[in-house]
């Protein structure tokens, strides 16, 4: 079947959008991520960032993913599917989000940050796949690129393409996304609905080593 269709914003459309923003603002996305994360910490609200003083890619709209690791082990990730607001407020709210809301696991305590590392995933728009069985839906996967959204009878869930490094089989990947989508593992029906997307993800790097940049420069070392 073909999946409904995605909201796809115009100034982020284009298979390239996500890996030339990534490679231009790379450190001005970190360093908004960490300065919304330390004024999480001291004011319990993330950082307020105008779009305005960014450059055009950075307020364009589109969804992004930061996550959050410990010593090697997820320690929060918090991500916007589709695109709805300029891309540096969705990474300073993601960042927050990441930080202090994901249920999965407590707040992040200042002691922390001296540990924790982040890094951010910029989403392309989101493709409908059209497919007429679970073989044909797995035959479109591409491993270690592709990015998964699925939605079925109310139930809808995400994997970015990280995931394919823990789950490099096609089966394997789509099982354990029903399976977070609260589906049973093998479920299929008529009614299956799933879109592709690609990330471009920047360095995962210290908090506590980033600096701030106010997006009109080159950013500062992190």
């Amino acid at each position: 079947m073909v999946a409904g269709s995605s909201t796809e914003n115009t100034a982020a459309q284009g298979g390239n959008f996500a890996t030339r923003v990534v490679a231009s603002h790379e450190l001005t996305l970190l360093s908004t991520a960490a300065t919304s994360i330390q004024t999480g910490l001291a004011q319990e609200k993330p950082a307020a960032v105008n779009p305005a003083t960014f450059p055009d890619d950075l307020a364009a709209q589109c969804g992004s993913f930061v996550t959050l690791e410990k010593e090697g082990r997820l320690r929060g990730c918090i991500g916007t599917i589709q695109a709805y607001r300029p891309l540096i407020v969705d990474v300073s709210e993601n960042a927050y989000g990441a930080a202090f809301r994901d249920p999965r696991f407590q707040p992040v305590e200042q002691q922390e940050l001296e540990v924790l590392s982040l890094s951010i995933s910029v989403l392309s728009p989101m493709q409908p796949l059209s497919f007429g069985s679970e073989a044909e839906l797995l035959d479109q996967l591409v491993p270690h690129e592709t990015g998964l959204l699925i939605h079925d009878q109310g139930h809808r869930a995400v994997f970015l393409p990280q995931v394919w490094e823990s789950l490099p089989e096609k089966t394997q990947f789509l099982g354990k996304l029903r399976i977070k989508a609260r589906l049973p593992e093998t479920h299929w029906s008529a009614s299956f609905e799933a879109w592709q997307f690609q990330v471009a993800k920047t360095k995962s790097v210290k908090i506590a080593e980033t600096t701030s940049d106010n997006g009109n420069g080159p950013g500062h070392s992190l």
